[in-house]
């Protein structure tokens, strides 16, 4: 197997990724797996266990790699923080390349600034729930404290906050038209769940960083990609991380730019 696909999230799915590139990436000869973590939604799936749901999640993902063995694995957003954890404390899975889309690794820094957004976006026309925006935002000291958990709830309400991740509005909406299928729209009580669990664990330091080729790419008009906070989070686990940036382009460069996505998978895995 060639290429695997983690999606974002946490609540998330591949099927906005599947749609757009699963065709292209088949004339062109990649073949690749679109992993789905587990979620009540997809009940033929993995048995989704809230109080268990990043522990799930993590494993769910590891059978999945070992079963594929691909040569290189894709990872966006909140799925590149989740395979990193799952490196960190599997670190004999076997892993030949790694490619990060728009990394969202320091996830309380990347709620606030979605906090941030919504609370721009929403100051004339609900000017309440963007001034309690501001005080979550202000007011919350942890990961995942109350305050946050109150904010991301209150961003969730915010109808442009997509608007602010594509730079392609095409794009734009076939990301939003997929919730319209149950099996993939964004479950909420997934992304709670993992994100109550995450509050709670405490991964372990890896002695000897891992001799894996890792290239970041983004998307220069993505607003909640931050390059130092990724580099001080992958820095401890990996010895040399690559960054790219595209200019055109959002939180998901390889949606928006498919064709010059699978080119650039191509070179990475000496296929061009």
């Amino acid at each position: 197997m060639s290429l695997f696909f983690i999606h974002g999230g946490p609540g998330f799915n591949s099927q906005p990724d599947r749609l757009i590139l699963s065709d292209k990436l088949k004339a062109q000869g990649i073949p690749a797996v679109f992993w789905d973590e587990p979620s009540a939604f997809r009940p033929e799936g993995t048995p989704f266990v809230p109080a268990q749901a990043y522990t799930h999640w993590r494993n769910d993902l590891r059978a999945a790699l070992e079963q594929a063995k691909p040569k290189l694995i894709v990872a966006s957003s909140f799925g590149a923080r989740g395979l990193t954890d799952l490196l960190r404390l599997h670190p004999q899975l076997q892993v030949e390349q790694i490619l990060l889309l728009g990394p969202t690794m320091d996830l309380g820094a990347v709620f606030k600034r979605m906090m941030a957004l919504s609370e721009k976006d929403l100051q004339s026309k609900a000017p309440d729930v963007a001034r309690r925006l501001r005080e979550c935002r202000e007011g919350s000291q942890n990961f995942w404290d109350p305050l946050m958990q109150e904010g991301l709830g209150l961003v969730w309400q915010n109808p442009l906050l997509l608007t602010h991740y594509f730079e392609n509005k095409e794009t734009l909406g076939v990301w939003a038209s997929v919730g319209r299928d149950p099996r993939f729209a964004i479950d909420m009580g997934s992304q709670v769940a993992v994100l109550n669990e995450m509050a709670q664990i405490h991964l372990p330091q890896l002695f000897t960083p891992l001799n894996i080729p890792i290239t970041v790419l983004s998307g220069a008009s993505d607003p909640v990609f931050n390059k130092l906070e990724v580099e001080r989070e992958l820095k401890p686990v990996f010895n040399h991380v690559n960054f790219v940036e595209w200019k055109g382009c959002g939180h998901c460069p390889q949606m928006e730019k498919p064709t010059e996505f699978i080119e650039f998978v191509k070179r990475l895995l000496n296929l061009s």
